[in-house]
């Protein structure tokens, strides 16, 4: 360690716009990785956006008015096109992703020395290189099942593509409409189009690499060629690699199942889909506001757990070496996987604690809540009949059980292996070899043990904000009926 001593910390360069040669390097690289990022993920998405937006000029045509359309109007009487709504928006997101993509492209190179990391990413007009010494760094994640905001793609798409199958699809039977069909098979033919692009954009995400520091964090997005051919290379970089048999020898990871399922978010997420979909169906129970809401965080459930909850029989690794303070983490599901690293580790265990949410947990999750209370209020104001009053009735039973569903994610915790470095606290779930049957029967007795965890200062604390934090929603919601009750009034 004699050697990082003398070098001037203060002189790091970080996100430089001029590259340094490899001899220019504060030390001589000793792995070096290169690579070209390209995301034809995003000109595929791309492709089949601006294609769907096309038909859609082409059969419905750009006219306004009641003369200037070929197949009725969109929005009002007289109004524009179909094109306007079905194809105009896709239109501009697939040639906006089409612009994207060009400019995403990079040469990246991550090189690795003695003591120093270096990152190099060469983008037309915009290079840019960072070093960090490794001492600096606390934790750092290489991953290709990291969502990140490639969500919000289900937000954008869903309200289109169901309202396209919504319309398209029961006009197959209509008789004025046949013998073609066009509205139909437009309708049928762009949503299949924008699925598949959304599928794309959303189940195929880029590699994320991700480093702290005590100060810190730094993340990449790239999409190198061969990802398979270089995989050994970036465990030898970043000292990934796991000796197969370690876990067995650490007694904190003994009850771990090398096996990970979890099968709750999978759960919650066909409920809220299903169910939503027959309310839209039938038009009955709640309104559109929670249909959209309850669909498309449904969805968005499905694909969390497909990416997060399972993994292949027996790769779930864990590694810790006490002496040299070292945590390592490896998963694997189908062909995505999972690698963490962590660097003066303090302490690692085998606890339990709540799931982690993300902004799109919250803000789905409280938007649900408030409107489910605001309509479900609404409803009973306005049940003046025994079929209102019966419809209310299932209605109140439906809330109650998805209130309960929700408080069980939000509230009950699930096993977590967690490790602690001086800044950072990370948890990474996980399944005991206890619970890898009988999952309902193991769920109860989670039930039962929340109040023992309860005893824990900081588990508490947590526990409180989370049911603070729900019972304020539920309040909106509450507030937000009798407000607009008060106004029907006057």
């Amino acid at each position: 360690m004699a050697l990082i001593k003398n070098i001037d910390q203060e002189k790091l360069r970080e996100n430089a716009i001029k590259i340094p040669k490899p001899s220019e390097f504060k030390e001589p690289a000793n792995i070096t990785v290169e690579f070209l990022s390209v995301a034809f993920t995003r000109l595929i998405a791309a492709a089949l956006f601006i294609l769907s937006g096309m038909i859609s000029l082409l059969v419905f045509g750009p006219g306004v008015g009641h003369h200037q359309t070929r197949y009725g109007n969109a929005i009002f009487l007289g109004g524009p096109s179909f094109f306007y709504v079905t194809g105009l928006p896709v239109l501009m997101i697939g040639i906006g992703l089409l612009i994207y993509f060009i400019f995403s492209i990079f040469k990246g190179t991550f090189s690795s020395s003695d003591h120093f990391l270096y990152f190099q990413e060469i983008r037309p007009r915009l290079p840019r290189f960072t070093e960090v010494p490794k001492n600096k760094i606390e934790a750092l994640r290489f991953q290709n099942n990291q969502l990140g905001p490639k969500l919000t793609w289900i937000i954008i798409l869903t309200p289109f593509i169901v309202l396209q199958l919504l319309t398209g699809i029961p006009l197959f039977t209509a008789e004025r409409a046949a013998p073609a069909h066009v509205l139909s098979w437009t309708f049928l033919i762009i949503s299949i189009l924008e699925i598949m692009a959304v599928y794309i954009l959303v189940m195929h995400p880029q590699a994320y690499f991700e480093f702290a520091s005590d100060e810190k964090l730094h993340e990449m997005w790239f999409a190198p060629r061969k990802m398979d051919e270089l995989m050994g290379k970036f465990q030898a970089l970043f000292n990934l690699s796991i000796p197969s048999k370690e876990q067995e020898n650490r007694p904190e990871f003994a009850p771990i199942n090398d096996t990970h399922i979890s099968l709750f978010r999978v759960i919650l997420g066909i409920f809220l889909v299903a169910s939503t979909l027959i309310m839209m169906l039938g038009m009955v129970l709640f309104g559109s506001l929670f249909w959209w809401l309850g669909l498309i965080y449904g969805v968005i459930l499905l694909v969390k757990a497909r990416f997060h909850d399972f993994s292949d029989p027996h790769t779930d690794k864990f590694f810790f070496n006490e002496q040299e303070r070292i945590f390592k983490f490896y998963k694997k599901f189908k062909n995505k996987f999972h690698y963490i690293l962590a660097t003066d580790v303090n302490s690692v265990k085998l606890t339990r604690w709540f799931r982690r949410l993300d902004f799109f947990d919250v803000g789905l999750i409280g938007g649900m809540l408030v409107s489910l209370i605001f309509l479900q209020v609404e409803g009973w104001k306005i049940a003046d009949s025994t079929i209102a009053i019966r419809d209310n009735v299932i209605s109140t039973i439906y809330m109650g059980i998805l209130i309960f569903l929700l408080f069980v994610f939000l509230c009950v915790p699930i096993d977590v292996v967690e490790f602690k470095t001086p800044t950072i606290t990370y948890r990474i779930e996980t399944t005991l070899k206890s619970k890898s049957k009988k999952h309902f029967h193991h769920f109860l007795e989670d039930l039962k043990t929340l109040h023992i965890m309860l005893r824990e200062p900081q588990f508490k604390r947590t526990f409180l904000l989370r049911i603070t934090i729900i019972g304020i929603l539920l309040l909106i919601g509450l507030s937000c009926s009798l407000i607009e009750f008060d106004f029907y009034l006057f």
